[in-house]
């Protein structure tokens, strides 16, 4: 991630979801497309995993015919030793999760208790991976629907946190758009690849500078 004083750069959005967002009475709410029920979301945080949980590394075949050895080399060699392994490598970090229900909870609880609880807990992310945590009372809610839109501008999330930043940048990764501001910051993630419009115009052809310069220059006479 790359950041620069700068504003940022003009891109076609769209709005990606696991959940619809849809507006009652004045207020927003997120509602499962499946059930049509209003449904609450954490950000997902390895660093609460169980330890047994935290143990697990995926695995592939070395091609030798030799046991199978580990996917991915020992990120605590590759970070700063202060920096959990399983923070800054893991795919689930801060990605939408639900409570599926308290690990002391019998079947029949299932889906009846859905609120954080200081205990060890049963959670699903959202692409449906079961995870099993020590306290879902640590966890932070998904608030929306600002942290289900991938704005523009970070600092206009209701709650600036780190969950919410990452989150919100990785919505707008998915969408091609890799530029996110930060007040006058500019955040870019390296997409490795060509990003086009759905014409084929390159994001930095001729035209879209020109119109970015434009807007920039309108912004400064106001």
């Amino acid at each position: 991630i790359m950041a620069t004083p700068c504003r940022t750069p003009l891109r076609s959005t769209g709005n990606e979801s696991m959940l619809s967002v849809s507006q009652t009475g004045g207020k927003h709410k997120a509602v499962d497309l499946v059930t049509g029920k209003a449904k609450v979301e954490y950000f997902f945080d390895p660093s609460l995993l169980i330890p047994d949980e935290r143990a697990e590394t995926p695995f592939k075949s070395s091609g030798s015919g030799n046991a199978s050895t580990p996917f991915r080399k020992d990120l605590a060699t590759a970070f700063d030793a202060n920096e959990d392994p399983l923070m800054t490598g893991s795919k689930h970090l801060f990605m939408p999760c639900t409570i599926i229900k308290p690990l002391d909870a019998t079947d029949d609880d299932k889906g009846t208790v859905t609120e954080p609880v200081a205990a060890p807990t049963l959670v699903k992310t959202s692409d449906g991976v079961l995870h099993k945590i020590r306290d879902s009372s640590k966890l932070v809610k998904l608030v929306s629907p600002e942290d289900y839109l991938g704005i523009n501008d970070v600092l206009h999330l209701p709650n600036v946190t780190e969950a919410s930043l990452v989150h919100t940048m990785r919505l707008r990764y998915r969408r091609d758009e890799i530029y996110t501001s930060s007040g006058p910051i500019l955040l870019s993630i390296n997409p490795y690849k060509m990003i086009t419009f759905p014409n084929g115009e390159s994001i930095y052809s001729e035209n879209i500078m020109l119109q970015y310069r434009k807007k920039t220059v309108a912004e400064q006479d106001l």
